[in-house]
């Protein structure tokens, strides 16, 4: 597999699947979830060439989350979008440590997400897509023209300066 490849599983995987639960924890669970949207859109970015940002998220979460994820794709489409912009989660109830509650609904109908059971289902998305990468040629190529435009993908990590 191409180096740059190699590399950026290696940083993604550092920052977002090691990183992630350090913020699972009373308050920060909710910075929680903004880190999983941004990685999901950054793999989608990574996984798929054709398509607006918008079809690129909701065809990997179809694609590559839990078969329960797939109903709300749209949703979580919006969620993105209203915790990346303006910070607030949209139609859903964000919680942690509570599974058993996880994707039911809220009595004024927003449907709940744990921070615990969504990081899992990321988690294992990704496993998942990088799993399919690593003995597809088409979607490692895709990869790399992703990390070599600058513009719309690039690189990912945190770098020291000399």
């Amino acid at each position: 597999m191409d180096p740059r490849i190699t590399e950026a599983i290696r940083c993604f995987k550092e920052i977002y699947i090691e990183g992630t639960p350090l913020l699972i924890r009373d308050k920060s669970a909710f910075l929680s979830f903004v880190c999983i949207l941004t990685a999901v859109e950054a793999l989608s970015g990574y996984r798929y060439e054709k398509g607006n940002v918008e079809q690129r998220f909701k065809s990997f979460i179809r694609e590559y989350f839990p078969s329960e994820y797939n109903s709300l794709e749209a949703d979580l489409w919006s969620f993105r979008n209203k915790m990346v912009h303006a910070f607030t989660p949209a139609n859903f109830a964000l919680i942690h440590n509570q599974p058993k509650v996880h994707l039911t609904k809220t009595s004024d109908g927003c449907v709940i997400l744990n921070a615990e059971n969504f990081y899992q289902a990321f988690q294992s998305a990704t496993t998942r897509y990088f799993d399919e990468l690593a003995s597809n040629t088409a979607h490692q190529a895709a990869m790399v023209r992703r990390l070599e435009d600058l513009y719309n993908g690039g690189s990912i990590g945190v770098f020291a300066i000399g």
